[in-house]
């Protein structure tokens, strides 16, 4: 790659979800002007983000795919933010949850409340995310030059 053909303006940024510092770091430089499918996931196989985005998110976080690991992390907005308990400066916690099909992992869409399955949260998720993802695509194909972090 030479770094000389990636200088230069950009219609767009998006982050491809290695982590979710791409989105953080491109929401407070004001370069985020949406909120995309792989902002607040991570997955530390490039291989499975290229097959993700060949099938046009085709699959991507179906319910029969997804499991719940052992892990905790923050809660937060669709800014980068987190979302703190009512009254209190203690954080709410959110659900790690694993899409197996593409093993990308959502980290913060799930809030934990007492007593409650995280899959019971499902539905609004999907719905977000299916917006995210038109968005994405919309906003990709309307690009002239796009840079992917």
């Amino acid at each position: 790659m030479n770094l000389q053909t990636l200088r230069g303006s950009y219609n767009l940024i998006a982050g491809l979800g290695s982590w979710c510092g791409p989105a953080l770091y491109s929401e407070r430089h004001n370069l985020r002007r949406h909120s995309f499918p792989l902002d607040w996931v991570q997955t530390p196989f490039l291989s499975d983000v290229n097959r993700l985005l060949k099938n046009k998110f085709q699959g991507f976080m179906e319910l029969e795919n997804m499991i719940e690991k052992d892990i905790l992390a923050n809660y937060i907005d669709d800014n980068g933010y987190p979302i703190f308990k009512f009254g209190t400066h203690e954080p709410v916690r959110a659900h790690y949850v694993t899409d197996t099909q593409y093993n990308i992992d959502s980290v913060h869409d799930f809030p934990i409340i007492p007593d409650q399955a995280w899959v019971l949260q499902y539905p609004p998720y999907k719905i977000r995310l299916v917006h995210r993802i038109q968005t994405f695509l919309n906003q990709i194909a309307q690009s002239q030059r796009t840079l992917f972090i």
